[in-house]
């Protein structure tokens, strides 16, 4: 059940109520709506992580963490949902990111040499920002949407399960008791 497993690897309130970085969020790190984990919170807060971990920004979890305070939905998660970008994946996400500009812009890819220089960065991100921007929107807005759908319905496949599971319990036991009677 998602339920078991996001509570299992989230960090405890009394864990991180002793970092000492998140002292001055004292106040706001106590609401019991960050830590609550139901399906709706849980749901809104992998989108928000997803939608961060497109953005190419730095400091990804501290806006994932901050949206997580303002709207209100299960903290750890959103920042742990951040990490699908990490060094591994940040380049083919970038790329990706591109590409899906590029084909929204109607743009061509055209010639790519890469030269590891600040005059070639420079002279490329004029060319490549517009559809890299573009790109990491809406991929952003694209995994946040395919994120919050499937654990949503993760989540109700797993409580008909459980709903099933207590009927058929229920209609055994019942059943035993007219055979001892």
């Amino acid at each position: 059940m998602p339920f078991k497993v996001i509570r299992k690897l989230s960090p405890r309130r009394s864990q991180l109520a002793q970092k000492w970085f998140l002292r001055p969020f004292g106040a706001v790190m106590h609401d019991p709506s960050l830590w609550r984990l139901d399906r709706h919170g849980a749901a809104m807060a992998l989108a928000v992580g997803f939608f961060m971990a497109w953005m190419p920004v730095p400091f990804q979890m501290a806006l994932a963490a901050l949206t997580a305070l303002v709207i209100r939905v299960h903290l750890p998660l959103a920042v742990a949902a951040v990490w699908v970008s990490n060094p591994v994946t940040t380049v083919p996400m970038f790329y990706i990111a591109y590409r899906m500009g590029l084909f929204l812009l109607g743009g061509e890819t055209g010639d790519f040499a890469m030269e590891l220089s600040m005059d070639w960065l420079a002279a490329e991100w004029l060319r490549v920002w517009r559809p890299f921007l573009l790109g990491s929107l809406v991929m952003g807005i694209f995994t946040a949407t395919l994120g919050y759908f499937a654990l949503d319905l993760m989540w109700h496949w797993a409580l008909v399960r459980k709903f099933h599971r207590i009927q058929a319990a229920g209609r055994r036991r019942k059943s035993r008791e007219l055979l001892n009677r």
